[in-house]
């Protein structure tokens, strides 16, 4: 056991650049950082390696810097968000808001923290700016509400509308005066917990006591969020989490592993393409992903230095050079530019070039759909 808290652990986070280093907020306002040994804990550590402190109240989320090493983001019921730099035991930034923070969550680079807030408002910040860079209102309910960064310039925040319907909608970070997507999911009153796949653009969810996880996929085109199933099963969960994509399975065409934690044990849920006669590598499954390397060190982050992950090749393991960052364009005030839905191609009838579209055309949405149904498969659905 790791005992070094003078109150109730409320969250953890396992550091994505060290997997034998675990952050620790707690009750007793501090934040503890501790280092697994190798061979594992084989007697209390009271020690930890950092304390972090400036919260007031009780710190309730943790959350680390997906491209940067050492750096931590926590919020606490003092409603500030603050940012560590945990190589030199100090806080760099701080955020007051106005009321209870909800949820915190880094863009896919890290170069922006999205938010939601007890005051119905969600807001984005530069963590190395004095102020935050915008603020919408993304839902009329006043419970909790999720903020999830997606591909590109878009999110998605989950929450609840005035009749207490829980509801999701993506946004434009461009504009945010309407929503590009809503849809309403249900009455319950669960508050769910997403978990966004970046490289498949899906994003899996499931709620505290239910018995159930969605997923959804995400496209550029309208409507931008479409259901695709859901796993069932008997006993309700009390939390779910998200294995990093770089630990899946490829030989058993794993694309996805979600812990159910129960009353009594947690239960890894794991998500296969079932492919039959083959023991190659599936390429098409496996698009390079965020390797465990970071891409800047704290001291460059801090400096104002952005970048997006480093990735890994899911067949050799090797880590290749990320992607040229870009930077988020700005805010934007007035309406959004009208968009038109596009129709997504059907599996059940046959696929046909656009005018002019060749051979190239054709292969384009073969792929889709080979895609697709290889997601419906990975669900447990023949398609």
């Amino acid at each position: 056991m790791l005992q070094g808290h003078k109150g109730e652990v409320l969250d953890i986070d396992f550091n994505p650049f060290a997997p034998n280093m675990i952050a620790t907020g707690s009750d007793d306002t501090t934040i503890k950082v501790w280092s697994v040994p190798a061979e594992g804990i084989t007697a209390p550590i009271t020690a930890s390696d950092v304390t972090l402190e400036g919260h007031q109240k009780k710190v309730t989320l943790l959350n680390w810097h997906p491209t940067a090493s050492n750096v931590l983001m926590s919020c606490s019921a003092d409603n500030t968000i603050k940012v560590f730099d945990v190589g030199r035991g100090a806080c760099s930034s701080s955020f007051d808001l106005p009321d209870s923070v909800q949820h915190i969550a880094w863009s896919i680079s890290g170069d922006r923290i999205g938010t939601t807030c007890k005051d119905k408002r969600a807001r984005f910040f530069d963590p190395r700016a004095p102020a935050a860079v915008a603020e919408f209102n993304p839902h009329q309910g006043t419970k909790q509400a999720k903020f999830v960064w997606l591909n590109g310039s878009k999110c998605m925040t989950i929450g609840f509308g005035k009749q207490a319907q829980r509801e999701i909608k993506v946004w434009d970070t461009r504009y945010l005066d309407d929503a590009l997507n809503a849809q309403e999911l249900d009455q319950s009153a669960s508050v769910m917990m997403p978990f966004f796949d970046a490289d498949i653009n899906v994003v899996h969810m499931g709620g505290k006591g239910e018995t159930s996880i969605k997923h959804f996929e995400m496209t550029e085109e309208a409507p931008h969020c479409h259901f695709l199933t859901a796993y069932n099963s008997k006993e309700p969960q009390r939390g779910i989490a998200y294995l990093p994509k770089s630990n899946v399975s490829v030989e058993t065409c794993e694309v996805a592993r979600i812990f159910r934690l129960l009353d009594k044990t947690m239960v890894p849920v794991r998500f296969e393409v079932p492919r039959k006669g083959t023991s190659s590598f599936q390429a098409d499954l496996y698009p390079d992903t965020a390797a465990a390397v970071p891409a800047l060190s704290a001291a460059d982050y801090f400096s104002g230095k952005n970048s997006n992950p480093r990735m890994m090749k899911m067949d050799t393991k090797a880590v290749v050079d990320p992607a040229p960052y870009e930077p988020y364009e700005p805010v934007r005030s007035g309406p959004r530019p009208a968009e038109a839905p596009k129709p997504r191609p059907s599996m059940d009838s046959p696929v046909a070039p656009k005018a002019g579209g060749g051979d190239s055309e054709v292969e384009a949405l073969r792929k889709r759909v080979a895609e697709l149904e290889a997601k419906l498969r990975a669900a447990g659905i023949d398609p």
